[in-house]
């Protein structure tokens, strides 16, 4: 059976749910919930469209990425599911 993500995607996944957790742990709330979005934006991006909220279910449709004022990337994507 083979995998969702391979090992790029993976380490690009942890990379940012790592960061997540530390921000998490030093009651960096609003880092963390930013931070949160790029995992979702991260696992979205490794996987091709596999919804984060549902992992058996692919998201097809249009991916638009969004530039945040700060200068971060989103993806935003329009489908249905």
């Amino acid at each position: 059976m083979k995998g969702a993500v391979d090992q790029k995607g993976y380490e690009a996944i942890s990379e940012v749910a790592e960061r997540t957790r530390v921000a998490l742990e030093a009651n960096r709330f609003t880092d963390a919930t930013n931070l949160w979005g790029s995992t979702e934006t991260a696992v979205g991006r490794n996987t091709y469209g596999i919804d984060f909220y549902n992992i058996l279910k692919k998201i097809t449709g249009k991916s638009l990425t969004y530039k945040t004022r700060d200068g971060k990337y989103l993806n935003l994507y329009s489908s249905v599911i």
